[in-house]
């Protein structure tokens, strides 16, 4: 959850840049399998070509890397799970249970 707090978001917190949310994952995870996907995930976007160009204009985003990815905190688009990237991965697997396991109940009274 920390990761996800602190790394770099845009469009107000839906999306997040994946290197940075690697990184700091990375270094708060004691997992060696936790940190070595991150790795991964890491060296893929910052080879040579991937990311064709990053830059920043402000402090407010200078831990862009050159790739966002949709990350909500308190629900995911049910039109989110049509997509062809969701379908090849896990990653809405993991948002929507990130999302269960984080989000508090909503209130009864």
């Amino acid at each position: 959850m920390l990761a996800r707090w602190q790394a770099q978001s845009f469009e107000g917190t839906e999306y997040v840049d994946l290197y940075d949310f690697c990184q700091l994952l990375e270094e708060h995870c004691a997992r060696a399998n936790v940190r070595a996907a991150c790795q991964g995930v890491m060296n893929a976007i910052s080879r040579e070509g991937f990311v064709l160009k990053s830059v920043y204009r402000e402090t407010a985003v200078q831990y862009c890397y050159g790739l966002s990815i949709y990350f909500p905190q308190k629900e995911v688009s049910r039109l989110y799970q049509g997509l062809d990237f969701v379908a090849d991965t896990r990653w809405g697997e993991f948002l929507n249970e990130f999302v269960s396991k984080t989000r508090r109940p909503d209130r009864t009274d």
